[in-house]
């Protein structure tokens, strides 16, 4: 049959904890802006594909991507946040700030994401999402690979 929400979620779900079990090591090791790139990009092929999912087979397809791209996500950008900070006591400071705005964002993202899926439906809102966080990652990777990463800034 056709995509089963609850199902979808569990499949993303596994995948964002054995993503963070199997590559979690990845970032430590790769410039922030690749790792948020690529976690960007592969969220937001995970969110398209999940737009034009009409069986489960595909929905789940689309939540593992999703899982896989989400997992490494925040801990790359909590990381790249905290990259100038130092051991200057402006750390604690620096990621209660991040965390806040972290936080404002999960309200106006889903307050957002409700308002246009009321209006237009949830394919065209993934879709959207998914475009949106497709044009930033790839930008991310295109304004990284210009630049020769610092190891302690990028």
């Amino acid at each position: 049959g056709g995509p089963k929400p609850a199902t979808t979620l569990t499949v993303f779900g596994i995948t964002v904890i054995a993503t963070r079990v199997v590559l979690s090591i990845l970032g430590d090791r790769l410039p922030q802006r690749l790792a948020v790139g690529g976690a960007l990009v592969t969220l937001a092929l995970g969110l398209i594909v999940l737009a034009v999912a009409a069986s489960f087979a595909v929905a789940a397809a689309g939540a593992a991507l999703m899982g896989v791209g989400f997992a490494p996500l925040f801990p790359a950008l909590t990381r790249w946040s905290a990259r100038n900070l130092g051991p200057s006591g402006q750390l604690g400071a620096g990621l209660s700030i991040f965390g806040s705005f972290t936080t404002v964002g999960y309200a106006i993202g889903s307050l957002s994401t409700g308002v246009v899926i009321d209006w237009y439906g949830s394919r065209p809102a993934f879709l959207g999402m998914g475009l949106a966080q497709l044009a930033v990652g790839v930008g991310l990777l295109a304004w990284g690979a210009r630049r020769r990463p610092h190891p302690t800034t990028e």
